[in-house]
């Protein structure tokens, strides 16, 4: 069951209709669900962030671009807390 768990968290894409947070948060559920089976799998939040960046429609590259250029500038260590207040914003402004 462990597998397939993984399995569905690194085939899991966000769906043009769905918002971010959503996103987050079903992704979230998920490495949670994870974790829960086998206490030796850990996705650290880089991990987490990775993937859900990766995850995401053509839709978000703009966004995805502004967090990559920050991060690789230093100007930004990309959180969690980060993806949720973009991925807010980014949704109000639909």
């Amino acid at each position: 069951e462990k597998a397939k768990m993984k399995q569905l968290f690194y085939n899991t894409k966000c769906q043009i209709d769905e918002d971010l947070e959503s996103f987050i948060y079903r992704l979230e559920e998920q490495r949670n669900k994870i974790q829960m089976i086998d206490d030796d799998v850990f996705l650290d939040d880089e991990a987490f962030i990775s993937q859900v960046l990766n995850s995401l429609p053509q839709e978000y590259n703009g966004l995805v671009e502004i967090l990559e250029a920050e991060v690789n500038n230093g100007t930004n260590e990309l959180t969690i807390e980060d993806l949720w207040a973009k991925g807010s914003t980014r949704s109000s402004s639909r």
